[in-house]
């Protein structure tokens, strides 16, 4: 495991024996799995052990297509644009929720009769019998 680059892509190009990320971890079980498998007490078993765990590194590698286990899509950038998009999207229909609810309120407003001739007549007596009452 110490002659085995760890190839997660996120350390430093540490041996599989050195990294602590999971891609590591997974990998040295695979490198004692094999290894359980041969006899290292017997002449000529540690390099065979060994050309077995780097041959099938190799093609562990090889079969990915690629160094390292599978990365996350590259579109995980987005993710939080997206979510500013969303949240002004929801900002902007809660304010045109509001501001139609005004327009709705001014409309019944202006829709409301005026002041009539009698309103201006009854508010001008309530305005005298007020000023009698204080003197």
């Amino acid at each position: 495991m110490k002659q085995l680059v760890c190839m997660c892509g996120g350390c430093q190009r540490e041996t599989l024996f050195d990294c602590k990320c999971g891609f590591a971890a997974t990998e040295r079980k695979k490198v004692l799995d094999q290894l359980a498998g041969f006899d290292l007490t017997k002449p000529g078993g540690p390099e065979a052990a060994e050309k077995a765990v780097r041959d099938a590194f190799i093609r562990g590698v090889r079969r990915r297509g690629r160094a390292g286990p599978r990365r996350a899509a590259r579109s995980t950038w987005l993710v939080p644009y997206l979510a500013i998009v969303g949240g002004l999207v929801v900002l902007g229909v809660i304010t045109a929720s509001f501001v139609k609810r005004g327009r709705a309120a001014a409309a019944a407003a202006a829709a409301a009769p005026g002041v009539t001739a009698a309103d201006e007549k009854y508010a001008d007596r309530l305005d005298d019998e007020l000023r009698d009452n204080d003197a």
